[in-house]
C-alpha cells in the first residue's frame, strides 16, 4: 500500500511495512555541500513533484568501525548529503500520537539512522506511536572546532548537535502530518546518541523541542575548547595545512579528509584520554557539560530515564587482544595513569581502587586483570556519572528513573556480559534481524525481556512514568534509596546497586 503526505517542503510517498507506513530519507536541512561544509544547517529547499520516501538515505561519511568484528553490519552508502530522517507511523489519522526520536550512536564518527537494529516498525506498531530516527554529521565534518584558530575560520562548533536541533525543529513543524503530536516528543539515544541526548538537555536552543528524554549508555562530558582546538590543529597538521588555510577544508576531497581524521584520531585518542571528535563546551551552543549543567541545576528539567549496561567496556576485550595479556602490575599502572589528573589521584588512589575492586571481584565474579580493568572503566565512564546525574536531576524533577541493563548473551563461549550497545535490539524489538544476532538470539527469554523494555519506554513516552502491568512499579530514583530497575529476565528493582564503586568514583570526582 502506498501513502502520501504533504509537508511544507513538498509531498512525499512511502510504502507500508507490517501495517506501519515508513517514510525514509526525508531531508530536514539543505545538503551541507560545497560552501555549506563546516557551516550550521539551513532549512531544506522545497522539492518539486512527489518525493520517493521508500529508499534509505545515505549515511554520514565515515570509515569502517573497529566494532564491526562483532556484528553483521554492512557498510552503508554514504554522502555528505546526509541530513535526513526516517519516520514510522501506524496511521496518519486519529488522535495525535506520542513521538519517539532516536539518535544513533557510534563514537561520533560512525553509525546511521538506517540500521536494522534500530528499525522503528515494531516499536511504532506495539505502542501506537510515531518513531523517528535522524542523522547528523560525524567526525571532523560534525565536530571539528575551528573557532579558536583565528579570524576567518569557517562555521561554528558542534555542527552535529546543531543538525540534531534542526531535525527536532523540522519534527516540531511537520510531524502532525504524519500522525504525531509535536507537543509530546521523547528523545532517546544510545552511546554517542545517549551523549547527544544529554548534550541537548544542556542546550538552551533545544528547550521546548522535546518533553522527555532517555539516555542509554551516554556520557555526560565534552571537550573544553583547548582540547578541541588541539584536535583541530592536529587535523590541519595531517593535511599539511596551517591555521591560515582553514577555508581550504571546504574544498578538500572527502576521502582525503576522512583519512586525515583517522590518523589524527589514532594519534590523539591516547593523549587526550577521550574521543577526539565529540561535542565541545564552546560557551554558546553548549554552555556547559551535561554533568556541570546538572550540578548547577541548569539541565532541562524534563522527565528522564538514565541507565547503562553492567559490562559496558567488556567490549574492549573483543577488539583489543593485547588486553588479555594484562597482569596485576599492568592494571596498577593503567589505574595510576587514569587517575593522575585528579587531585586525589596517583598511587594512593590506585591502591584504594584496587582495594575497592578486589571486593568487587568476589561480588561480580571477576578473576582476570583484564576483566577488572573493563569493570573499572565501565564504572568510571558510565555507571558512576549516570548515578550522579540521576541524583542531581531528581532534585528538580521527581520523574527521574534509573536502570542497569544486566542481561548478557548466553551464546557458547561469549564472555562479553551486558556489553555496550547490547540493549538496543531489546528497545526496538529487532531480535530477529539485528546485527548482533550471533550473540543475542531470539528466544522466549530475550523476547520476554524485550517486551518489558519496549513497554517501559512506551509508557514513559505517554505518561512520563515507565511502570507498566507486566513490569510492575518502577520507582523514581532519589538518594538514599537509589531505586534502580535491573533489566534482566526477570526484571527487578534493586536499591543502590554497585554502591561501593559508585562512592569511590564520587569521592574522586568531588576532589577535582
Amino acid at each position: 500500500m502506498i501513502v502520501t503526505v504533504e509537508t511544507r517542503y513538498g509531498k512525499i510517498r512511502a510504502a507500508t511495512d507490517g501495517g506501519v507506513a515508513v517514510f525514509r530519507g526525508i531531508p530536514f536541512a539543505r545538503p551541507p555541500l560545497g560552501a555549506l561544509r563546516f557551516m550550521p544547517p539551513e532549512r531544506p529547499e522545497p522539492w518539486p513533484g512527489i518525493r520517493d520516501g521508500r529508499p534509505w538515505g545515505p549515511a554520514a561519511p565515515q570509515l569502517p568501525s573497529p566494532f564491526s568484528v562483532l556484528s553483521r553490519t554492512e557498510a552503508p552508502k554514504q554522502s555528505e548529503d546526509c541530513l535526513q530522517l526516517n519516520i514510522w507511523t501506524p496511521s496518519l489519522e486519529g488522535a495525535p500520537r506520542p513521538v519517539l526520536v532516536w539518535i544513533h550512536g557510534g563514537r561520533f564518527t560512525e553509525g546511521s539512522a538506517s540500521l536494522a537494529d534500530t528499525n522503528g516498525r515494531r516499536l511504532a506498531r506495539r505502542g501506537d506511536v510515531v518513531v523517528v530516527s535522524l542523522q547528523y554529521r560525524l567526525g571532523a565534518l560534525g565536530f571539528l572546532h575551528l573557532r579558536e584558530l583565528g579570524p576567518g575560520s569557517p562555521g561554528a562548533s558542534n555542527l552535529g548537535l546543531l543538525d540534531q536541533i534542526a531535525a527536532l525543529e523540522w519534527i516540531r513543524d511537520e510531524i502532525d502530518a504524519f500522525g504525531g503530536d509535536p507537543s509530546n516528543v521523547t528523545l532517546f539515544g544510545g552511546s554517542a546518541g545517549g551523549s547527544s541526548v544529554a548534550a541537548l538537555l544542556s542546550m538552551p536552543r533545544a528547550r521546548g523541542l522535546f518533553q522527555r528524554a532517555i539516555v542509554q549508555s551516554g556520557v555526560f562530558t565534552a571537550h573544553d575548547t583547548e582540547s578541541a582546538t588541539r584536535v583541530a590543529s592536529g587535523l590541519l597538521e595531517e593535511l599539511d595545512l596551517s591555521a591560515r588555510d582553514v577555508e581550504k577544508l571546504k574544498d578538500l576531497p572527502l576521502e582525503r579528509l576522512l583519512q586525515a581524521q583517522q590518523r589524527c584520531g589514532a594519534r590523539l585518542t591516547e593523549q587526550l584520554g577521550d574521543l577526539p571528535f565529540q561535542p565541545v563546551v564552546d560557551g554558546e551552543i553548549l554552555p556547559k557539560t551535561p554533568l556541570a549543567a546538572a550540578q548547577d541545576a541548569e539541565l532541562n528539567p524534563v522527565p528522564l530515564i538514565v541507565g547503562s549496561n553492567l559490562d559496558e567496556m567488556r567490549i574492549l576485550d573483543a577488539i583489543d587482544p593485547s588486553l588479555r595479556e594484562l597482569d596485576e602490575r599492568g592494571l596498577r599502572e593503567r589505574l595510576e595513569l587514569q587517575l593522575r589528573a585528579s587531585p586525589a589521584g596517583g598511587p594512593r588512589a590506585a591502591q584504594s581502587a584496587l582495594e575497592v575492586y578486589s571486593r568487587a571481584r568476589a561480588d561480580r565474579g571477576l578473576t582476570q586483570a583484564a576483566e577488572l580493568w573493563c569493570a573499572i572503566e565501565s564504572d568510571r565512564l558510565f555507571h558512576s556519572p549516570t548515578a550522579r546525574v540521576a541524583e542531581l536531576h531528581s532534585k528538580r524533577q521527581p520523574q527521574t528513573y534509573a536502570y542497569l541493563f544486566r542481561w548478557g548473551p548466553r551464546a557458547s563461549g561469549s564472555q562479553l556480559g551486558a556489553f555496550h550497545g547490547v540493549e538496543v535490539p531489546f528497545v526496538f524489538g529487532t531480535l530477529e534481524d539485528h546485527s548482533l544476532r550471533e550473540l543475542v538470539r531470539k528466544s522466549h527469554e530475550t523476547t520476554s525481556l524485550a517486551r518489558s523494555v519496549q513497554d517501559a519506554w512506551l509508557a514513559f513516552a505517554r505518561t512520563g512514568d515507565p511502570s507498566h502491568a507486566a513490569l510492575g512499579s518502577w520507582p523514581a530514583y532519589a538518594p538514599p534509596r537509589r531505586a534502580t530497575m535491573i533489566l534482566d529476565e526477570p526484571p527487578e528493582v534493586q536499591e543502590a546497586p554497585l554502591e561501593d564503586t559508585r562512592r569511590f568514583w564520587q569521592e574522586i570526582a568531588e576532589s577535582d
